[in-house]
């Protein structure tokens, strides 16, 4: 009752002055909860000073391997920044604009929120499976998105990889299958038909790994023949260019270092049928015990991307001998696909000065190979004053092809019948795939062994009858 009768008696001003104060009270209250943060609602417009970004925990993987994906929100401000969202669907990504990761995923429908502090992150981690979502090898995109406020994209690579193949026979042969040569050069008296006694079989006589390894028993008093296993496997057909490795191991019960017979081994297109086939890569009896052989070739793939692997060993001397073979392992990769060979065209017209087309700019191109004939190199598709002078240096280096058989001492500068058949000459020699080549040069190379190979062998066979 008193202080109603003192507000009564107190002047307007007074009651004007507390009021005010009040509001201003309020105000700073609520301005302190709130003060050094920004909350911004998701699909609102992204603040310059959150960056969003996406990256994998590697830059290749091999084909198979699970992909660690991270997405990250970060606040560049010294503010507090607090993203908000409609459900606790907060990040995403996407591999190749194709598949989605949120595509399937069900979530719960409740307002979430994240607070980056100033100059702080958030980031989602997500896991790739690739046995459930393969990914062809190759480079792949992917985009990683915080949902309402930005995305960013980065690229990754998956590799073919290296394909592992491992038999110790500890169940069966493992699809290896027994195969033998004989050529009977030595008849042991009397003389008559050529015998000759082989077999190969599982015996847990011996082993490398496991309890099981291939006995191998070989009569050798006819001074020839080999025997080995083979087996086909499959890579990616049509000309792909194909490392393999294989190894295998030999148990021989000595070490001789004059009584050795030829270990044998083959990697290659067909189905090897003769001793001829298998190249040598070592001897028996270099060890006592277990004796690891390594034979690593490259092959270019034919249509249907079969190849044949073999491994066994031959008879030199005149005695009979058992030798046990185990642990084999065959790699193949990495595969990469034979480039197509360029489509070049032929000459089949003169050309001169001021002519233009495909067949110029592959005049150009040929010269420009040889910077002495045209240094300057343009390749424009049209035959001026710098491809006429390139043709008459052409023409004078190749006088012996072009200008003598014509009774021409100098170029001309004119693209005729003899300059086009050189020009042609040259484009067919020029190499259109490295990889064939290579390929070729490692086969000329493993004929050439075979060949010193047999020829050691026949010295062998010359010494033994003297």
């Amino acid at each position: 009752m008193v202080f109603k009768k003192i507000i009564q008696k107190m002047p307007l001003f007074f009651l004007f002055l507390i009021f005010a104060f009040s509001v201003s009270i309020a105000r700073t209250a609520g301005a302190q909860q709130t003060a050094g943060s920004i909350d911004i609602a998701s699909g609102s417009q992204q603040l310059s000073s959150i960056i969003i970004s996406v990256k994998t925990d590697k830059a290749e993987y091999i084909d198979g391997e699970k992909i660690l994906i991270f997405v990250t929100a970060e606040n560049q401000s010294s503010q507090t920044v607090i993203l908000n969202f409609n459900s606790s669907y907060q990040a995403n990504y996407v591999v190749d604009k194709t598949y989605s990761w949120s595509s399937d995923k069900a979530f719960t429908q409740a307002l979430t929120e994240v607070v980056l502090p100033s100059f702080g992150t958030k980031t989602w981690e997500f896991i790739h499976d690739t046995a459930v979502n393969p990914l062809s090898v190759g480079t792949h995109n992917i985009q990683g998105e915080v949902v309402g406020y930005g995305n960013s994209e980065t690229t990754f690579s998956v590799a073919a990889p290296p394909r592992e193949y491992f038999e110790s026979f500890e169940n069966d042969f493992g699809g290896w299958v027994s195969d033998h040569f004989i050529d009977c050069e030595h008849l042991p008296p009397p003389v008559g038909p050529c015998t000759f006694t082989w077999g190969i079989e599982r015996s847990t006589a011996q082993a490398q790994y496991g309890s099981w390894a291939l006995k191998s028993f070989l009569d050798g008093r006819n001074d020839d023949g080999t025997i080995w296993v083979e087996k086909s496997f499959l890579a990616p057909p049509n000309s792909s260019v194909v490392d393999v490795a294989l190894t295998f191991y030999l148990w021989s019960e000595t070490v001789s270092p004059v009584n050795n017979w030829p270990v044998h081994a083959f990697i290659g297109l067909f189905n090897p049928e003769t001793e001829l086939d298998l190249p040598i890569i070592g001897t028996t009896d270099r060890t006592k015990g277990w004796q690891s052989y390594t034979y690593k070739k490259t092959i270019l793939t034919g249509a249907d991307g079969m190849f044949w692997v073999a491994f066994g060993f031959g008879a030199v001397w005149e005695v009979e001998r058992t030798y046990f073979m185990d642990s084999v392992s065959v790699q193949i990769g990495p595969v990469s696909p034979a480039p197509a060979p360029q489509v070049t065209l032929s000459f089949t017209r003169n050309l001169a000065g001021g002519m233009s087309g495909d067949d110029v700019k592959e005049l150009q191109k040929i010269l420009a190979s040889d910077p002495v004939i045209y240094p300057e190199g343009l390749v424009s598709g049209y035959f001026g004053p710098l491809t006429q002078k390139a043709v008459i240096r052409f023409q004078e280096k190749y006088a012996a092809d072009i200008l003598l058989p014509i009774g021409i001492a100098q170029g001309t500068g004119l693209v005729g019948p003899m300059t086009v058949k050189k020009l042609n000459a040259i484009r067919v020699g020029v190499p259109t795939t490295t990889s064939l080549i290579q390929s070729l040069q490692l086969q000329i190379q493993e004929l050439q062994k075979q060949i010193e190979d047999l020829q050691n062998k026949i010295k062998q066979l010359g010494g033994e009858s003297n």
